[in-house]
């Protein structure tokens, strides 16, 4: 229920499907840069987000982030300039930054089938993101659902979310202490049992390695910043030569972000599949789509 949510909030140019029924005087183009603020927002959440659900559990990070998405959808009803646009999707990539890695440590403990069917429904969710993301714009009277395409979902996720983070809460109170302070306690997170690394073999840590959030958040915040930076370079129109550029510098960055991190094979593949599999991507998203053109 979260993924979908999350994927089409990603979507940046489907208010442009309905710029026939923005108000007069507002340019399309300031409309479609506002709205695009929704990635470069959630690249650069992810990387503090990530760095958040190691220290407190995923099901109120689930909680807050789809809060977050759905005070964004009721109030994207109320929108009427490219500022208030341009905070409320802001708003929808923060909401959205925060899910990402939240839905990642809440499936982490859970058994392999379940495990593979929300992988299976996030990789299906972004695949169809853009499809999703217009289907309600066929034949609307108002240029603002564009911004709030399914804000039904949004609420039953949320909704969903609250419920898991009650179960969360009450299945810990019942523990005893001594069973909840374990490093192997059944509520406790794959990232609070590695907190305290150092403690936990019976020896001190110096500040330095007792917290290997840092280099992990370091080699993160790169490529998100920059694919945050690209996001936005081409909602403003830079000149086609400067984006390839700029894409290419990318990538280089990317393979050496890759090399400097742990698992080199799996980051140098992931790298190559992506510079792969983008450009048909980006074909396969303008497939024309029933009455949309």
């Amino acid at each position: 229920m979260v993924a979908l949510p999350l994927a089409i909030v990603a979507v940046p140019n489907t208010i442009s499907v309905v710029s026939a029924l923005l108000p007069p005087g507002v340019p399309t183009a300031d409309m479609v840069r506002a709205h695009g603020l929704a990635l470069p927002a959630m690249m650069l959440t992810v990387p503090f987000a990530a760095l958040l659900v190691r220290r407190v559990p995923a099901a109120p990070v689930l909680v807050g982030g789809l809060t977050v998405l759905a005070v964004a959808d009721v109030a994207g009803g109320f929108a009427g300039t490219p500022m208030l646009v341009g905070v409320l999707r802001a708003l929808h990539g923060v909401g959205a930054g925060l899910l990402v890695p939240a839905t990642l440590v809440a499936v982490r403990e859970r058994p392999a089938p379940l495990r593979a069917l929300w992988a299976a429904t996030l990789a299906m969710s972004m695949l169809g993101a853009q499809a999703l993301a217009l289907w309600p714009l066929d034949d609307v009277a108002a240029w603002q659902v564009a911004l709030q395409p399914y804000p039904l979902l949004t609420g039953i996720a949320l909704a969903l979310a609250a419920v898991y983070m009650m179960l969360r809460t009450s299945a810990r109170g019942a523990r005893s202490p001594e069973v909840a302070a374990g490093p192997g306690a059944p509520g406790r997170t794959p990232a609070a049992a590695h907190a305290e690394p150092g403690r936990r073999h019976g020896r001190t840590t110096t500040a330095a390695h007792a917290d290997p959030t840092r280099h992990g958040l370091a080699l993160t915040v790169v490529p998100a910043a920059g694919i945050a930076v690209l996001g936005f370079a081409i909602s403003n129109a830079w000149p086609v030569p400067v984006v390839l550029l700029a894409s290419l510098l990318a990538l280089v960055a990317l393979l050496a972000v890759a090399s400097l991190g742990g698992a080199r094979p799996a980051a140098y593949v992931m790298v190559a599949v992506g510079a792969v599999v983008l450009p048909t991507g980006a074909q396969v998203t303008n497939m024309e789509l029933g009455g949309l053109g």
